[in-house]
C-alpha cells in the first residue's frame, strides 16, 4: 500500500502532536502498550503502529483516545472566505455508546468536508484535480460509511485552502464540568 503523501508539512506535524498526546496520555494513566491492547481487544502490535506513527485510522485513533479519557475533535478550519466548520452544538446528537459515537465522529468529519467544499464554492470535480484523483472517489469519499485514515480529511482540507483542526479533549474534565 502506497502511503499518501501529505500537500503541507503542518498536517504530518499535526498527526505527530496527536500522537505525543496519547502517548503521554497512556503513561500518565500507568498503561503499558499490552494493557492498552487488552482494554480497547486490540493486539499490542496495532497499539505500537499508532505509537510509531504507521497506523492513522481515525476509528483507531478514537478508540485509543477514549482507553486513555480523551476525544479526538476534528473538523475543517481556516477555510478562506468561510473560517471554520463546525457546529460544537451537533453534539447534542452525539450517541453515548462509545463505538458509536467514534462512527458518528467520523460521519460528521466528512459531512462537514463536504459542507466545506461547497462553502467554499467548489465542485467536486475541482477538488479531486486538486488531489489528482477522480471526481468519483471524492463523491465516494464524501458519502463514505467506511473508516476514515486521518491523512485523507486533511489533504481533503488542504485541497480547500484551509487545514484539518485537530483537538484533543479531555473527558475527565467534561465529566467534572458536568
Amino acid at each position: 500500500m502506497t502511503p499518501i503523501a501529505d500537500l503541507h508539512p503542518d498536517d504530518l506535524a499535526a498527526r505527530l502532536n496527536l500522537r505525543a498526546a496519547l502517548v503521554e496520555r497512556r503513561h500518565e494513566h500507568g498503561l503499558s502498550q499490552a494493557r492498552l491492547a487488552q482494554t480497547m481487544g486490540l493486539s499490542q502490535t496495532a497499539i505500537a503502529h499508532v505509537e510509531k506513527g504507521t497506523n492513522w485510522h481515525l476509528l483507531v485513533l478514537q478508540r485509543y483516545a477514549h482507553a486513555v479519557d480523551l476525544r479526538i475533535v476534528a473538523y475543517p478550519d481556516a477555510l478562506p472566505g468561510v473560517g471554520t466548520i463546525h457546529d460544537p452544538a451537533a453534539d447534542a446528537f452525539r450517541p453515548a455508546d462509545p463505538e458509536r459515537a467514534h462512527r458518528w465522529d467520523q460521519a460528521n468529519l466528512v459531512s462537514n468536508l463536504a459542507a466545506a467544499r461547497r462553502a467554499v464554492g467548489l465542485t467536486q470535480a475541482a477538488v479531486a484535480d486538486r488531489l489528482d484523483t477522480t471526481e468519483r472517489a471524492v463523491s465516494n469519499y464524501e458519502h463514505t460509511k467506511a473508516g476514515v485514515v486521518l491523512i485523507s480529511p486533511q489533504r481533503y482540507c488542504r485541497a480547500l485552502g484551509g487545514a484539518l483542526a485537530l483537538e484533543v479533549e479531555d473527558l475527565a474534565a467534561v465529566e467534572v464540568a458536568a
